[in-house]
């Protein structure tokens, strides 16, 4: 998606208009900070791991998905996850309609 919808003008349009974004790598190796709280890598195998802020926004129903989309409302709690690829079309029509 990073490659291709994400590159579309008309998603960048509504995204930069209507939203903050932040794109993360579930296997991220980096500490971040976010709301108070530094959320870790925590390796899971040997050449294998989640980082904890991919996990705490990409989990639904106990299962972590990749790609999964989440938007948070204004107090930062999930409003919406949409697990799978999105084409340009698609998000489009989910951002139109969530704004």
């Amino acid at each position: 998606m990073k490659k291709t919808t994400f590159e579309n003008r008309k998603v960048i349009q509504l995204l930069n208009k209507n939203f903050y974004v932040l794109l993360l790598n579930g296997e991220e190796k980096r500490a971040i900070p976010f709301l108070g709280k530094t959320f870790q890598y925590k390796p899971t195998g040997t050449n294998t791991g989640i980082h904890e802020l991919a996990q705490e926004l990409g989990t639904i129903k106990k299962r972590i998905a990749y790609p999964t989309t989440t938007i948070l409302n204004a107090k930062f709690e999930i409003d919406l996850q949409l697990v799978g690829f999105l084409n340009s079309e698609k998000m489009t029509t989910i951002l139109t309609n969530y704004k």
